[in-house]
């Protein structure tokens, strides 16, 4: 396909050059005729009116892939296969109120498509004397909304050598993951669990997960 060459363009504002339109051409002919194509225009380029950009079909709206670090904001569910073993406050903190093993549930709100390739969660133990023999964890796990199948995805023990390293605030950190965010029949939590055992003590507080995904694509579809 060949367009017409423009040799000069005069316009008001936000301007592309003859250059710029030229450029562009090329690549939207090379973009119809099956080809792709690629244009970086030196200045912004503004739709503006009432209809505005419409991609229609199964098209997206591509993007160079980005990775997004996010503080997840979804809803918390607290354990309950026993009473009162965390404790929320109005900051949005959870605070353990038992020994034994009790989880958190983080719900995940990141973009379906999305590819999630890491997350820390982090919590501030109350002072201990020795290392808790069941040393906290934080999992990705998914719950398939057809079948009601629950599947660890990714899980990581808090790695702490010292007392001091585990008594200072810190993050549970997973990293070098690959996976991809199918919202259209699953939902995604961080599913936080507790110091057990020996050493162990109440009020570790969480205080929320940074989620690490890459997105490649602007609307609400696979990446």
């Amino acid at each position: 396909m060949t367009l017409a060459r423009v040799i000069r363009t005069k316009v008001t504002g936000d301007a592309l050059t003859a250059k710029e339109t030229n450029w562009l051409g090329r690549q939207l002919a090379r973009g119809i005729d099956g080809r792709g194509g690629r244009c970086t225009p030196i200045n912004k380029v503004t739709i503006s009116g009432a209809n505005g950009l419409e991609i229609g079909g199964t098209a997206k709206l591509l993007l160079e892939r980005r990775t997004h670090t996010r503080a997840i904001n979804g809803q918390v569910i607290s354990d309950i296969a026993a009473a009162d073993t965390w404790l929320p406050d109005i900051a949005g903190r959870w605070t353990s109120l038992t020994t034994n093993v009790c989880r958190l549930y983080h719900q995940l709100d990141v973009p379906n498509g999305a590819i999630v390739t890491g997350y820390s969660a982090y919590i501030d133990p109350a002072a201990h004397g020795a290392l808790p023999a069941g040393m906290p964890a934080a999992a990705l796990v998914a719950v398939d909304v057809t079948t009601g199948a629950t599947t660890t995805l990714a899980q990581v023990i808090d790695s702490s050598a010292t007392v001091a390293a585990f008594d200072a605030l810190h993050a549970i950190s997973a990293t070098s993951l690959s996976v991809p965010m199918l919202r259209s029949s699953k939902r995604y939590f961080i599913r936080l669990e507790s110091e057990s055992g020996a050493n162990a003590q109440i009020l570790c507080v969480y205080s929320g997960t940074l989620v690490t995904y890459v997105l490649a694509a602007q609307d609400d579809g696979a990446a």
